[in-house]
């Protein structure tokens, strides 16, 4: 029995990780700042950072008010464009990639009285990825002097002794380390690979389980100039790093070309999602902006062949809350050629059709925490069957 565990921002909430709502608002330059010294960490400094910053409160109209944002000669009122930070991080991509486009003319504008006589104005694109370091930052400064032995990471120090086994797999889309600096606490387990060197060594090595980051993490660099991602052992390369090499899949046309960079990982992870027996949705429910995985994910659990397949969801206590909703009805819809294990038509049609496959699909109402905390392997690893004895 072989699980692929999805792992979203809601994995790594209940350590102290920000939710994408929760991005670049106005505390986050301040407490970046309290967290990474000037000296050490000069580019979370300086106009293309505090352009970033106050463009994004600008661009929601100050949405969670002026706090930190009291700049003189700036209309205070701001206007309504984009609704989070990947609708945020989209319009700066966009504006650097198209100068006539009204992405750009939007950000050019907002910028301009930003900047105003006083100030030497910066290029766009340095705003654009002043927005996705400061992104990168807030997804490492939650885990800065965090004790892997405190009590908020005993849930997870369980999902990675008890919980996760060798044959499993692990696809997530965070830039963070929580799995490298609280999970790994378990030994050696984990795998994180880079390139085709280390997915050799996951297949390679039966006791190891892959963990297959496919937007990217705040420690590993893109060298364009030979076409790969690389892993240069350093857990704040995103903060230090020069700006082409930041290997992170913000939203924007920048995304699709980095994804391309991490095909091969792309398609070992869809491997093992179209082999696997269950499938553990934790804190990730599709975001609406990210077509691509949504797509590429679809397909795979569509194509599993797997003759049970037992998907869970775990997104909060909430079941009626839009995220749940909507990723159990987009999974229903993917394995809607299965039989439900409760569905009269599978004891009928069981008998006549050896090759029916079955399907449960268990929405759990709990946080990552919670379900790290009560769950059993066995639960999660019974194969669906129709409901009563299988028709000799």
């Amino acid at each position: 029995m072989s699980i692929v565990w999805i792992l979203g921002a809601g994995f790594s909430k209940p350590l102290g990780a920000p939710l994408l709502k929760d991005l670049l608002w106005p505390e986050a330059l301040r407490n970046i700042h309290y967290t990474y010294d000037e000296k050490q960490y000069p580019k979370l400094r300086g106009l293309p950072t505090t352009s970033a910053h106050w463009l994004y409160q600008y661009g929601t109209r100050y949405a969670r008010g002026h706090r930190d944002m009291d700049f003189k000669g700036v209309d205070m009122e701001g206007a309504q464009f984009w609704e989070n930070p990947e609708d945020y991080l989209d319009y700066l991509e966009v504006a650097t990639q198209n100068d006539l486009s009204r992405a750009a003319r939007i950000v050019r504008d907002a910028l301009r009285q930003f900047w105003g006589k006083a100030l030497q104005p910066v290029p766009v694109e340095e705003v654009s990825v002043a927005a996705r370091r400061l992104v990168a930052a807030e997804c490492s400064a939650f885990l800065e002097g965090i004790d892997t032995e405190s009590e908020r990471c005993m849930p997870y120090v369980r999902w990675a002794n008890t919980l996760v086994k060798p044959g499993d797999s692990v696809i997530t889309f965070n830039y963070d380390l929580v799995i490298e600096r609280v999970a790994n606490r378990g030994g050696p387990k984990f795998m994180v690979p880079v390139n085709k060197d280390d997915l050799a060594g996951c297949r390679g090595l039966g006791d190891r389980v892959p963990v297959y980051k496919l937007h990217g993490s705040v420690d590993w660099r893109w060298n364009r100039k030979d076409g790969r991602i690389e892993h240069p052992g350093d857990d704040h390369f995103a903060l230090t790093c020069d700006d082409k090499d930041l290997a992170i899949a913000s939203p924007g046309p920048l995304k699709l070309t980095m994804t391309k960079e991490l095909d091969l990982l792309w398609e070992h992870a869809m491997t093992d999602l179209r082999r696997a027996t269950q499938i553990v949705f934790v804190g990730y429910g599709f975001p609406q902006t990210d077509a691509y995985a949504k797509r590429r994910l679809i397909e795979a659990i569509r194509e599993n062949v797997s003759e049970g397949l037992h998907l869970h969801i775990v997104l909060g206590p909430d079941l009626r809350a839009p995220p749940v909703v909507r990723l159990d009805g987009m999974l229903r819809h993917a394995i809607s050629k299965r039989v439900g294990r409760y569905s009269p038509r599978g004891l009928t049609n069981y008998g006549m059709d050896k090759t029916l496959k079955f399907y449960q699909l268990t929405i759990h109402p709990l946080f990552a925490e919670d379900f790290f905390t009560v769950v059993e392997r066995e639960a999660l690893t019974e194969p669906p069957t129709p409901d009563g004895p299988l028709p000799i």
